[in-house]
């Protein structure tokens, strides 16, 4: 790993949290004060995405490391995020 590695890591968490927050403002924006679209949104939607962006950039991670143990030459995983301009 070097100082190349976590910047990248970082740019990719704070654009993926930056179009979660997007898409969570204009789900409210659609329905403001609805109570059970509120519920859905931080209880199963938010939750859900940030789990699934976990395991999806661990499992990119594990192909590069597998790839580079395998082939014997430096891999980059695939970022792995919310699309943005499909989520709107």
């Amino acid at each position: 790993f070097g100082a190349g590695d976590f910047v990248s890591l970082f740019s990719l968490f704070f654009d993926n949290l930056s179009t979660l927050l997007g898409f969570a403002g204009a789900i409210q924006g659609l329905a403001p004060g609805n109570a059970v679209a509120e519920e859905i949104l931080y209880e199963r939607i938010i939750p859900a995405a940030g789990l699934m962006l976990f395991l999806g950039n661990v499992y990119y991670t594990w192909q590069a490391i597998r790839m580079t143990k395998k082939f014997g030459k430096p891999y980059t995983a695939q970022p792995y995020g919310l699309n943005t301009a499909g989520g709107f």
